[in-house]
């Protein structure tokens, strides 16, 4: 259990993802933040990773999901791999991790320890992946708009 908060500044169509960046206020500390916004514009594929997925009219199960399904968000590679995190869960555990996404809806929900203890070592193995090179053909880095 984390105590404390948990500060985002991001635009309202982005997830927001306790697991991804953020910045974590500890309690009973006094704490300073200094924010500064940078906005990177990257030229477009292939003279960078980034793409104009509508456009390409590019297609993948997780680009697909998030489109369809998270309507109040916009496409983000992030959020993408954290769906592919969540198909792992389901593919070594058998259930959903209840803080994600349900990506199938005939899949139950991680409840018993044993279900936690295989959740926790599918986002230990997560951990250690290369995320772009294991996901990046099915999570590409989309244009912000």
């Amino acid at each position: 259990v984390i105590l404390g908060y948990q500060i985002f500044i991001k635009n309202s169509r982005q997830f927001v993802n306790s697991y991804i960046g953020g910045i974590r206020i500890e309690p009973g500390k006094k704490t300073s933040i200094v924010l500064n916004r940078e906005i990177i514009e990257k030229i477009p594929y292939p003279y960078s990773d980034c793409r104009d997925l509508e456009n390409e009219n590019f297609h993948s199960f997780y680009y697909d999901f998030i489109k369809n399904n998270l309507t109040r968000f916009d496409y983000d590679q992030n959020f993408c791999f954290l769906l592919c995190y969540q198909k792992m869960v389901i593919d070594e555990c058998k259930c959903y991790n209840p803080q994600f996404t349900n990506l199938f809806k005939q899949v139950k929900q991680c409840k018993n320890s044993s279900e936690f203890v295989c959740q926790g070592l599918a986002f230990g193995k997560f951990l250690q992946l290369d995320l772009v090179k294991e996901f990046g053909h099915v999570c590409p880095l989309g244009k912000k708009k």
